[in-house]
């Protein structure tokens, strides 16, 4: 699957973001293009980048068993995270979803400068929850700065009116 480079414009009032899409098997019903729309005052917060057309288009390309060949800049964030996720799908349904490789043309460095000082996740204490914290450990990751430093506990009931 061929995710080519996003382009923008703005048409009244709103921001649209649309990248073409190509497949190597037919794949009845899917549109050439994939097109995310925002109001025009949110422009600051959209980029050039394709993350959203990968993160969209990554799950049909392991059901297609194709690899995923992105045009376009990704984040190495997400391309690191995409990695853990097809692992995890690939175990829940190996007869419908393939690992397949993810070939990105340009990786963002827009970040190199910023040091940040800390990664966080969601913790219930739930089974995803401890493996998360497990996968991220220094001895499961040596020399990443992936490292969960930080995490936020969420009560689950306080969700919900009981």
């Amino acid at each position: 699957m061929i995710i080519h480079k996003p382009e923008t414009s703005l048409e009244n009032g709103m921001l649209s973001v649309t990248t073409r899409v190509e497949t190597q098997c037919v794949v009845p019903h899917l549109p050439e293009k994939l097109e995310f729309r925002f109001p025009a005052n949110y422009s600051p917060w959209v980029n050039q980048r394709s993350d959203g057309f990968v993160s969209s288009l990554l799950m049909l390309s392991m059901y297609l068993n194709e690899p995923l060949d992105v045009r376009g800049t990704v984040s190495p964030r997400l391309i690191y995270g995409l990695r853990e996720w097809q692992h995890i799908f690939h175990a829940w349904l190996p007869d419908m979803l393939s690992m397949v490789d993810i070939l990105v043309e340009n990786v963002s460095l827009d970040f190199v400068d910023e040091k940040p000082t800390g990664i966080g996740t969601a913790f219930s204490g739930g089974v995803d929850s401890m493996y998360t914290l497990w996968a991220h450990l220094p001895e499961n990751l040596p020399g990443s700065t992936m490292r969960i430093t930080h995490g936020l506990y969420l009560h689950v009931s306080a969700f919900f009116h009981l």
